[in-house]
């Protein structure tokens, strides 16, 4: 009878920690959501941004401290663990932007920097980071030790969402995506991998300091890298992986030393893999997306070449000169900001210049205008099947719904 009464009490505290981390996890999309769609219509921009932002930051502050001391012991550990690592760890990625700006260049900030700009600024981008961390250490705290990678790993990818307007995600093209995606989604992932994985064995104050003192360089330095998106993609990977790295190496020197290090040796052994094989994906993605390997994808979104290449389809895009470009080959050319891939039916040459006539497979004639030279961007040499679909149904539902 004890013993069943003991298991109905663990039972009730499980449906309440569940309902508590979905509290939190609700609260902070609905934060997001709130100041995307419900304030655009609402105030003053100034108050928008200044008062409307920081009051919902504070309250999801609030909330989130609320349910950790509701807790037996708290949920939240307040520690100093890592705190000046993780400060080494963002100094040291903000050292290599500014060597990459030194050999690239710097421009202008874009932001105030009077006394009273600065106050707003940090009042603007402060309750932000607050809260974002507070409930980033909640919702790895309630994770299950056995599926930490897990944790890590999807809580990195929301926050990455979470860290971009709607506007711009929903304001992609095919032609866009894949430097957007290079230049700023995947080193924003990198970052919250590093911050997670501070906020998962220290608690909140490691990721703040970490992501804190990149903000504080953001906003408050006069001049800032002026970098192409390649080389941002680059630095931004990078610099969080050697981090991840030396934090798990001084988390396992810290297990150690605490006699924990052999039960928990495979779970150390396997988040070193998984930084690793993160980031050389992540790497390999930029450049195959960039064209640094000599290919590139393009996401299909026109029928016009059907049956031989369908919407949703990925052509695989080979960089090639114009003047090895053949009748029969189907090729990619950029005119006006738009992307066309079309069948080459005719080769032609005007003073000494080549062009090409275009057609789509399923069109009944050719395209109004010949292609350039200047206006190819390549030849496709394959082509993998609806692989393009995932990334049009996200585009038209978020269109269809924002």
């Amino acid at each position: 009878m004890q013993r069943s009464m003991r298991a109905r009490y663990a039972d009730m505290r499980l449906d309440r920690s569940r309902l508590e981390w979905g509290a939190v996890l609700l609260a902070l999309i609905g934060v997001y959501l709130i100041i995307n769609l419900a304030l655009r219509h609402m105030f003053t921009p100034w108050s928008r941004v200044y008062v409307a932002q920081p009051v919902l930051w504070c309250v999801l502050i609030a909330a989130v401290v609320l349910i950790a001391r509701s807790r037996q012991g708290g949920e939240l550990r307040f520690t100093k663990d890592f705190a000046g690592i993780a400060l080494l760890l963002g100094a040291f990625q903000v050292s290599c932007f500014l060597i990459a700006g030194l050999l690239s260049s710097f421009g202008k900030s874009p932001y105030t920097h009077t006394p009273y700009g600065i106050f707003l600024n940090v009042v603007f981008f402060g309750t932000a980071l607050v809260g974002f961390e507070l409930a980033r250490a909640y919702l790895l705290s309630r994770f299950d030790r056995r599926h930490t990678m897990l944790a890590i790993v999807l809580i990195s990818l929301l926050y990455t969402v979470l860290g971009v307007p709607l506007t711009r995600l929903t304001g992609l093209d095919g032609f866009s995506a894949f430097p957007f995606l290079g230049g700023t989604m995947l080193p924003a992932f990198a970052e919250h991998l590093l911050a997670s994985f501070l906020a998962l064995i220290g608690g909140p104050v490691p990721a703040l300091a970490y992501r804190g003192l990149m903000e504080c360089f953001e906003w408050f330095s006069p001049i800032l890298p002026n970098l192409t998106w390649m080389v941002r993609a680059f630095v931004g990977v990078l610099a969080p992986l050697i981090g991840m790295l030396v934090v798990q190496s001084m988390y396992a020197e810290k297990e150690e030393a605490l006699g924990l290090k052999e039960e928990r040796k495979p779970t150390s052994r396997s988040s070193v893999v998984g930084w690793v094989v993160t980031a050389v994906l992540a790497v390999v993605i930029i450049w195959f997306s960039s064209g640094l390997l000599g290919f590139h994808p393009v996401v299909i979104v026109s029928g016009s070449m059907s049956p031989a290449i369908s919407v949703g389809d990925v052509a695989v895009v080979k960089d090639v000169s114009a003047e090895s470009i053949v009748e029969g080959d189907v090729i990619q050319y950029v005119r006006g900001g738009n992307t066309t891939i079309h069948r080459v039916v005719e080769v032609g040459r005007e003073n000494g210049d080549v062009f090409f006539i275009t057609k789509g497979d399923a069109n009944d004639s050719p395209d109004s205008r010949p292609v350039y030279a200047e206006e190819v961007e390549g030849r496709v040499s394959f082509v993998l099947p609806k692989v393009g679909w995932l990334s049009i149904g996200f585009k038209n539902l978020f269109s269809s719904v924002f």
